[in-house]
């Protein structure tokens, strides 16, 4: 297993695949949806990438592409597999592309934010920080008080 570690990485990898190499993002959640659009911003053809999701409810098609379930992956080892998941879910969904490729790539989270970012898409985690800070800025806070009775 590849780790990614910086967008860098990445962007050299999308501009030096083989253009018959299928290009699966592992992961249909909102950080896949922003993989997708960076992968497509490279000139990276709809019919060269594979969208996988992990449920059983899936739609048919996200931004042109395919969706497909996790054991359609069978027979396709050497393409190459980027995990779009953070948090736990990310090592569980690494361990299943691992049993059907050995060129799978994880992200740190950092990477999907700079992605949603460079796209014009900032995640929803960033979006709700930046207000969360901005909540703490503005508004006065009370200081917590805690009392205790030594004579009851």
């Amino acid at each position: 297993m590849k780790t990614i570690v910086k967008v860098l990485n990445l962007n050299k990898i999308l501009q030096n695949s083989d253009k018959e190499q299928k290009i699966v993002v592992y992961g249909a959640g909102e950080a896949g949806k922003r993989l997708l659009k960076y992968i497509f911003s490279f000139g990276v053809k709809k019919e060269q990438v594979m969208l996988v999701v992990t449920s059983m409810q899936k739609e048919e098609e996200v931004q042109g592409v395919t969706v497909c379930a996790v054991n359609e992956l069978q027979g396709l080892a050497e393409s190459l597999i980027l995990i779009a998941a953070m948090g736990d879910k990310k090592y569980e969904m690494t361990q299943t592309a691992l049993g059907y490729s050995d060129n799978v790539y994880t992200f740190d989270e950092d990477v999907f934010y700079e992605i949603g970012e460079q796209i014009g898409e900032p995640l929803e985690r960033v979006k709700q920080d930046k207000e969360h800070i901005r909540t703490l800025v503005t508004q006065p806070r009370e200081l917590l008080r805690y009392e205790v009775h030594l004579t009851e």
